[in-house]
């Protein structure tokens, strides 16, 4: 008897050669592909790594800094405190000199009207002598241009010139 499965074959036997290039060809791409994705994430895990030892190198310098800050802070606080004291006091004086120079400036005010008041005595004086003067002028000038004409230095300086 014969065989009865039929012979199942290629009518090409150069078609099987291709595909096993193809096969090949496609498993040596699909391994590149693997290999470069492989790399890349070791450089990105590397990286990662990197960035995760910097943050937490970057966190203990600044729980550091945050010790030294909050001892800054006590220490200013201590000092402002202090000062506060100190400016409180300081006020305190202000404001009771300021209640010397306001009975101060009250005297000032009336040495000031005493002053004016003064101005005004010595004004009115200076008018009246002012006018005394000027009847004195009156008074003597008058003769004493009379007299002036007989006397032989009375006529004016030979420099002078009248204009007319």
């Amino acid at each position: 008897m014969q065989n009865s499965t039929p012979d199942v074959s290629f009518p090409d036997a150069s078609l099987t050669g291709v595909a096993a290039k193809n096969d090949a060809h496609t498993y040596r791409k699909l391994s590149l592909v693997v290999w470069v994705g492989m790399v890349a994430f070791l450089i990105l895990a590397g990286y990662g790594f990197y960035l995760v030892y910097n943050l937490t190198q970057s966190v203990a310098h600044l729980d550091r800094s945050v010790a030294s800050i909050a001892e800054n802070m006590a220490t200013m606080t201590t000092s402002v405190n202090e000062n506060l004291q100190a400016m409180t006091g300081n006020f305190s004086t202000v404001a009771d000199r300021m209640g010397q120079m306001q009975t101060d400036t009250a005297a000032l005010a009336k040495n000031l009207s005493d002053v004016t008041q003064t101005m005004s005595t010595m004004n009115q004086s200076i008018w009246y002598l002012r006018q005394d003067v000027g009847q004195m002028n009156q008074a003597v000038g008058r003769p004493m241009s009379f007299f002036s004409q007989f006397m032989p230095q009375s006529g004016p300086p030979a420099y002078y010139r009248p204009t007319r």
